[in-house]
């Protein structure tokens, strides 16, 4: 569903997409606008970015492991806005250090996520963000003014509710 929505707006920069995912088939969504990749290093290969918008895996493995950030293009940006956990972090950071990546957007921690520890995340967030081309949020999109007016009037006929049954 987000992963839609990017698409959305990449188009409307003149982005190319290429799309990839291992549990939905794509089969006659393919257009002049959108390439459906049969397997991830296709979907990355030759990408300038790369944007992870898909769900927590079954498996404890991210889809962007070492040895697939690897074969990320130099010099391509890599933003995750989905969980944390879907790419290695320490990879990421690596990679970025070095000079291969132009940059990476992250508003999403593997230590934010259950049971993970509370130091999973340190390399990402040591590093310097002007010095890395790093974009650092809080991963906040439920924080919508709409949002917000909804779970407001939510928690005010809930007050109201338990008050009148006192």
């Amino acid at each position: 569903r987000i992963g839609k929505k990017i698409a959305i707006y990449a188009r409307a920069f003149g982005m190319k997409i290429r799309v990839y995912d291992h549990y939905v088939d794509f089969h006659g969504q393919e257009s002049s606008e959108i390439f459906v990749a049969k397997s991830l290093p296709e979907a990355i290969n030759d990408s300038d970015v790369i944007i992870v918008s898909a769900s927590k895996l079954h498996s404890s493995e991210p889809i962007l492991n070492r040895e697939v950030i690897k074969e990320i293009k130099i010099g391509a940006v890599v933003i995750n806005t989905a969980r944390g956990s879907l790419w290695d972090e320490e990879a990421i950071t690596e990679r970025l250090r070095l000079g291969y990546l132009g940059g990476i957007g992250v508003d999403v921690y593997a230590s934010e996520e259950v049971n993970k520890q509370s130091d999973t995340s340190k390399a990402i967030l040591e590093i310097n963000p002007c010095e890395f081309n790093i974009i650092r949020t809080a991963h906040v999109g439920g924080a919508t003014s709409e949002a917000l007016e909804l779970v407001t009037n939510l928690i005010y006929d809930e007050i109201c509710l338990k008050l009148s049954n006192i």
